[in-house]
């Protein structure tokens, strides 16, 4: 487990249907006594973090819950600075008023610091909601 400032930033869930990693997650439960949860779908959801690595249904993958997540994937341009949320397929966004916010970006994969779809981006997780 890794830590940021002394708090758990990681955690290990157990899986209820295909993740790819660098996609945000969402809580889907619980899965045998242990944590459930499944690819986000939408920025209404309870988002956790992004996945570490990719799995399928009942496998156990780390998700990062907190701090600097250097490869997040995005579905468009988003300009450094920006609040995010995840897509229709756990792809980043840009957030709107009332969304639930995964976190900010930092950085893109891009030469303009923005990042197209598919690319990686460098984001700072941190959960709330978009005013």
């Amino acid at each position: 487990m890794a830590s940021v400032n002394g708090l758990q930033s990681i955690k290990s869930y157990r899986l209820t249907g295909t993740v790819t990693r660098g996609r945000v997650v969402k809580a889907d439960g619980l899965s045998g006594g242990i944590a459930a949860a499944a690819q986000a779908t939408g920025a209404g959801e309870y988002l956790l973090g992004v996945a570490l690595s990719s799995g399928v249904a009942g496998d156990i993958v780390d998700v990062q819950l907190l701090g600097v997540c250097p490869f997040a994937i995005a579905s468009g341009a988003i300009d450094p600075g920006r609040f995010v949320t995840a897509d229709a397929n756990g792809k980043l966004v840009a957030a709107a008023s009332g969304d639930r916010i995964l976190g900010v970006v930092l950085s893109g994969s891009t030469s303009t610091g923005a990042t197209a779809d598919g690319a990686t981006a460098e984001i700072n997780i941190h959960h709330s909601i978009f005013p």
